[in-house]
């Protein structure tokens, strides 16, 4: 990958937490100090975003900052994947310190970009969907984000990617566990 450039730089690490641990279905991050080693800024385009999906533990609130300074970026916006049933429900109920019905995603960028992505990029914006039935599986932001005219035609890198998505380097553990043909219906 190197000298490519993506105008979007989309993350999902598996952070770990008491359900990771339990299962243990897959390698998690070994927390932050993983994050802090990624050459963030030697992949971002210029004016490029990087959006990060984050769970709701309070450290990983607390450190996402520090991770971003490491990084060459700034925080611009703050997102809520609001996840319902069929009906519109919260898929479960809001109490803390327990699951909850929804994910962050934190976006940043450089420093001089932030005047350009804080007029395109709403910050509190609630994306509410109904989830995929497949563990981990989230809203593909680089479609979203085209259709809030964000960003245009764009060149997207996921890492901790856990499936292919259409116009997108996807770079993760389980990337290709559903092209398998055992998740395909025999015609």
């Amino acid at each position: 990958m190197r000298g490519m450039k993506f105008d979007l730089i989309v993350l999902d690490p598996p952070w770990a937490n008491r359900s990771v641990k339990r299962k243990n279905p897959y390698v998690v991050a070994g927390g932050e100090r993983d994050l802090f080693g990624l050459e963030i800024a030697q992949l971002l385009s210029g004016n490029g975003l990087v959006a990060m999906w984050i769970t709701n533990r309070t450290l990983i609130l607390e450190t996402i900052e520090t991770i971003f300074d490491e990084w060459g970026v700034q925080k611009v916006a703050t997102w809520c994947w609001l996840k319902v049933t069929k009906t519109g429900d919260p898929v479960c109920s809001f109490k803390f310190h327990h699951k909850v019905p929804f994910e962050r995603i934190v976006f940043a960028c450089r420093p001089e970009d932030v005047h350009i992505h804080s007029k395109s990029l709403a910050d509190n914006f609630l994306l509410i969907s109904t989830p995929c039935g497949i563990h981990s599986r989230k809203p593909p932001l680089l479609p979203i984000l085209q259709s809030l005219n964000v960003i245009g035609n764009s060149s997207c890198l996921e890492l901790f990617s856990r499936n292919l998505l259409p116009n997108t380097v996807s770079i993760g553990y389980e990337v290709t566990k559903f092209q398998n043909v055992a998740w395909f219906d025999k015609r």
